[in-house]
């Protein structure tokens, strides 16, 4: 299958893939119904790294210090300040409206979780670990995937180092300070999505991996891993079995891929999914406030708790809602007004 042709230098598959990231990121945090949550978390993170290894590309940054820079200023300070910004709502919310919103920690904890970035500690607002995870893995993948034979290579070492960790110490793994779990298992995804990137301008291989009998295959070996696997969590470093984690990661990530190539090659660009895949970091990090917005709304308003609005049907209205309000005008109006703020 040939990609559709790119529009303003840019694949509209990658816009719909990163769309339907953010959308079942949303998803997953409404927790509509267990099955749901434990299905997409098998693949969805793995699929966010995927995808963003696939977009990063040596000959735009031929030099590390400007990248590392250009990453800072674009994932770093927004990291920093989302995490303030919701600190400050978990604060108000604590102290006058515990109903609606409370966890089990202080404002001095959350902060030094927020500096050293230990992602299982970041309760405040869950999402925004994978923003320091992203940002430590392309740190990192940098170096390597240039002194290093190739990015399958870099692939392969980082998977074996994570699962050694896993197996070796698999209650402190998560909690490692600046997240070297999380970023070590991301690394493989990463370096992947990259090799694809280095692959996909050759069109046999992309008629390949991508073709309908290999969608196939990708969906049907998910639906298997995932359901005999554990409920996943990559913030938190739990896998269940290691290879059935990687094997749905794997066949999940691509068959959600190349469903969206179909989509893309059918449907062409879209004004609306272009602007959604260009503040994915704003709904990854402000999601959780208008999820906050809504509850309090219907509590402090009406007197309805929080497991009759995000349960079932219910939950799938939420899920529109919160979607829709952190798309806009939450995000617009940080995204038109403030866009130093999160790198643009």
């Amino acid at each position: 299958m040939i990609a559709p042709p790119t529009i303003e230098g840019r694949l509209p598959w990658v816009d719909y893939a990163k769309s339907l990231a953010m959308l079942m990121v949303v998803i997953i945090h409404v927790h509509i119904t267990e099955g749901i949550s434990k299905t997409l978390s098998a693949m969805i993170m793995p699929m966010f790294f995927m995808i963003s290894g696939y977009l990063f590309d040596y000959n735009r940054n031929p030099r590390f210090k400007p990248f590392a820079w250009k990453r800072t200023r674009q994932i770093l300070i927004p990291y920093l300040f989302l995490n303030v910004l919701m600190l400050g709502v978990w604060v108000i919310m604590q102290k006058w409206y515990p109903e609606v919103y409370s966890t089990d920690s202080d404002a001095w904890s959350l902060s030094k979780a927020i500096g050293l970035a230990r992602s299982p500690r970041l309760i405040h607002d869950i999402p925004l670990w994978a923003l320091f995870c992203l940002y430590g893995v392309e740190l990192v993948f940098y170096p390597l995937g240039r002194k290093m034979w190739s990015t399958l290579t870099v692939a392969a070492v980082a998977l074996g180092v994570s699962a050694a960790m896993f197996y070796a110490i698999p209650t402190r793994m998560s909690d490692i300070p600046l997240s070297v779990g999380q970023i070590i298992t991301a690394l493989p995804f990463y370096a992947l999505g990259h090799a694809y990137r280095r692959g996909d301008k050759k069109e046999r291989i992309s008629r390949y991996v991508f073709s309908l009998p290999a969608t196939l295959i990708y969906i049907i070996v998910f639906a298997l891993t995932a359901h005999y696997n554990e409920y996943v969590s990559f913030r938190l470093c739990r896998f269940g079995s290691y290879p059935l984690f990687f094997l749905s990661s794997m066949s999940g990530s691509l068959a959600a891929i190349a469903l969206m190539r179909y989509l893309a090659q059918a449907i062409g660009s879209n004004s609306i999914i272009r602007y959604i895949s260009d503040i994915t970091l704003l709904i990854c990090g402000l999601h959780i406030l208008v999820f906050i917005i809504i509850k309090a709304t219907f509590y402090l308003g009406f007197g309805i708790n929080e497991e009759t609005i995000t349960k079932g049907w219910p939950g799938v209205a939420f899920t529109i809602a919160a979607f829709a309000i952190t798309v806009y005008p939450i995000s617009w109006i940080i995204y038109r007004y403030f866009r130093s703020l999160i790198g643009k």
